[in-house]
């Protein structure tokens, strides 16, 4: 029995429309958290009285993460999921040459055009090559 349904090619790429507003939701919120934990860190190290600035930096992280947790569900309920909230990557679980594979696409990206081994990450994306459709 598989961990996933797989995904073929042709499908994971008519998803993109989906997919790439909510990752795009996610790559935003993702710098906010960022941005407002640097805010955070800024304040503590400098030890301001900063209450106001403070309280501000927390409820924006938690209303970030909220929005990135309620993403992330909307692309596992699609089936396929996000490896880097940075860069906007999301993998969808498929089968290529009989193995077990991930479709990595990013977002900018128009179509998917790599994978990577199950298991693997994405420093180990391979091109796909065309033949697979």
């Amino acid at each position: 029995m598989k961990m996933f349904d797989t995904i073929s090619l042709s499908v994971a790429n008519k998803m993109l429309p989906l997919v790439k507003p909510i990752v795009s939701d996610i790559v935003c919120a993702w710098q906010e958290v960022v941005d407002n934990i640097a805010e955070l860190q800024e304040i503590y190290l400098l030890e301001v009285e900063a209450p106001t600035h403070l309280n501000q930096a927390v409820r924006n992280v938690k209303s970030f993460t909220k929005i990135i947790v309620k993403r992330i569900d909307e692309l596992e309920q699609l089936g396929c999921f996000i490896e880097n909230f940075k860069e906007g990557i999301v993998d969808f679980p498929s089968t290529i040459d009989e193995t077990d594979a991930m479709l990595c696409w990013k977002l900018g990206e128009e179509e998917i055009l790599h994978y990577h081994k199950r298991g693997e990450n994405i420093e180990h994306r391979l091109l796909i090559v065309r033949e697979l459709e």
